[in-house]
């Protein structure tokens, strides 16, 4: 069957050997126990047992393999992971797997499966790990896994999966991870996941649900994470998780969401994890997060929430990071933070704040992070309540001016981005202050030439005096005076901490390019009429001396006809 094998001994010891074995039809790497296959054939499995006797993992990938005959891994039945992944198989044949029965481990990912049975006529029941995702199985019925009785943990992700038969998990009582995320299912039933007492990790994320049954989970008391972002969703029932006291991450945010019962969470004592982002929620009720008493991550941006009720947070005694981004919200009550003492970051950018009490972040004496980014604030009393904080963002919000030394003393960085900054300011305060923090104002850019600072986009300001716009361009050359004087020996526009360029007053960048462009074409239109005028002076220069030369050659004539007459005469 194989004309020509050429051996490649790469590495040899005591413990292991790797040996690569190049035939007309595969590639094979062996090592230790371990036999890898790629660029091959139906035939070429056969004679896996040639490269080694025993092996324990067999890895075949990029081969060609439409189709897996039966009894075709006879004789390895030591085998304990086998992987078939990238090699367009599509149809395995029913006794294909017959004779694994150690198997531990089978991943089939990256084909075109398009059913899921056995493929054995006895049970595998070594097998604990089964890994299907990424085929085109689109539907699993009651004996899909019926030989395989001991699995905890099957991927059956990015399929086209749109059924599953009320008693397909019937037989997989040990199952403890289920991916089904990336398919086509629409309806979860009470019956859909019966039988799975064990199950601890759920992922239906990315499908197309739009009902669950109030009692969907009722059997799978042990879960602890459930995914269910992604789908359509409309209304989350307080049932779902009623039965799911163990449950300590829950995502289910990506849905249409637009209210949530009453006391939903009122049983998930232990939850630390809640995702409810992406959402059309427009409020929240005062019951809403009842009973979440250790939960450490809630993120409910991206929904439409306008108002907040002041005691709507009570229950979150352990409570470390709250997104509340991309919503609707105004303001905040002067007193809703007073229960999440713990809080390490809070995010409420993207939102219409217009006003924060001084006293709003009093209680938030470990807060590190405070991200306050496309709002409408103009003024920073609320800062007065931090002690430290690593990270503070006030870009695109109304300030006019804020307290350089407040912020120096309380944070390590700052972004502080499109803002209608006074342009006196700037320059009192900005310019003439070193600071511990740093205080991000615009983009940096580093110059090699003072022509290049006409091409740096500048910190536009509002002078008070002119009411003008202005562009300011901050130089930090603290170690770049030699470069400064030898460009501007006789410049005095630079002061000894930073130098201020006032470009073009009352013009940004851009009007300055604008009026640039006007006069390169006002002077070419000067140069083309007085090109103009040149020609046209000398056509009458040439025209007058044409005219002159006439004259003279009628004035010879003349004078020669008058010789002639006074000769003939005499």
């Amino acid at each position: 069957m194989h004309t020509s094998i050429i051996f490649l001994v790469l590495a040899a010891t005591w413990s292991s050997i790797t040996i690569t074995c190049v035939n007309a039809k595969a590639k094979v790497t062996v090592k230790t126990s371990t036999v890898t296959l790629s660029d091959c054939f139906a035939p070429d499995l056969r004679n896996i047992r040639d490269y080694h006797k025993t092996p324990h993992t067999v890895h075949i990938s990029h081969c060609h393999l439409p189709d897996l005959p039966n009894s075709i891994f006879m004789g390895l039945n030591k085998l304990k992971s086998l992987e078939i992944c990238e090699s367009k198989l599509s149809h395995i044949q029913d006794y294909a797997l017959n004779g694994l029965t150690e198997l531990e481990t089978l991943v089939l990912s990256r084909n075109n499966i398009t059913v899921l049975k056995s493929w054995s006529n006895h049970d595998l029941e070594s097998l604990h790990n089964l890994d299907l995702r990424r085929n085109a199985i689109h539907e699993l019925n009651e004996n899909a896994l019926k030989r395989f009785p001991n699995l905890t943990k099957l991927n059956l992700a990015v399929n086209s999966i749109a059924k599953i038969d009320d008693s397909t998990f019937l037989h997989s009582t040990h199952l403890k991870y289920l991916n089904l995320g990336k398919n086509l299912l629409q309806t979860i039933t009470k019956e859909t996941f019966r039988g799975l007492h064990k199950l601890t990790h759920l992922s239906l994320h990315y499908n197309q649900i739009d009902y669950l049954d109030f009692y969907s989970f009722v059997g799978n008391s042990h879960l602890k994470s459930l995914q269910l972002q992604g789908n359509k969703i409309a209304i989350f029932e307080p049932d779902y998780v009623a039965n799911l006291p163990r449950l300590n991450f829950l995502n289910i945010s990506c849905n249409v969401i637009e209210s949530i019962g009453e006391n939903a969470f009122k049983k998930s004592v232990e939850l630390k994890v809640l995702d409810i982002s992406h959402n059309l929620l427009q409020d929240l009720p005062l019951s809403t997060f009842s009973g979440l008493e250790v939960l450490e991550n809630l993120n409910i941006s991206h929904n439409h929430i306008a108002t907040i009720n002041q005691y709507v947070f009570e229950d979150f005694l352990e409570l470390r990071l709250l997104d509340m981004s991309s919503n609707n919200l105004t303001a905040l009550p002067d007193n809703v933070f007073e229960y999440v003492s713990h809080l390490q970051s809070l995010n409420l950018s993207h939102n219409q704040i217009n006003e924060i009490g001084e006293n709003t972040f009093q209680h938030l004496k470990q807060l590190s992070s405070l991200d306050l980014a496309d709002n409408q604030l103009d003024h920073d009393n609320f800062l007065w309540s931090f002690e430290k904080l690593s990270y503070l963002n006030l870009s695109a919000n109304r300030f006019n001016e804020i307290n350089i030394t407040l912020l120096n003393s309380l944070c390590k960085s700052a972004q502080l981005y499109d803002n209608p900054w006074n342009c006196k300011f700037l320059v009192k305060e900005v310019a003439s202050h070193s600071h511990n923090a740093i205080l991000h104002f615009g983009k940096n850019y580093t110059i090699n030439s003072m022509e290049a600072i006409l091409e740096v986009p500048g910190l536009e300001c509002h002078d008070d005096e002119t009411g003008k716009i202005r562009s300011i361009i901050l130089l930090d050359t603290k170690e770049h005076e030699e470069f400064l004087s030898q460009q501007n020996n006789d410049s005095q526009v630079f002061a000894n901490q930073g130098k201020i360029l006032d470009i073009a007053d009352g013009f940004d960048i851009k009007s300055i390019l604008l009026w640039l462009f006007i006069g390169i074409f006002v002077v070419f239109g000067a140069v083309k009429i007085l090109k103009m005028l040149l020609n046209r002076s000398e056509r009458k220069s040439e025209e007058w001396r044409t005219q002159h030369q006439v004259e003279l050659l009628s004035h010879n004539d003349t004078e020669k006809g008058e010789k002639t007459d006074n000769n003939e005469n005499a």
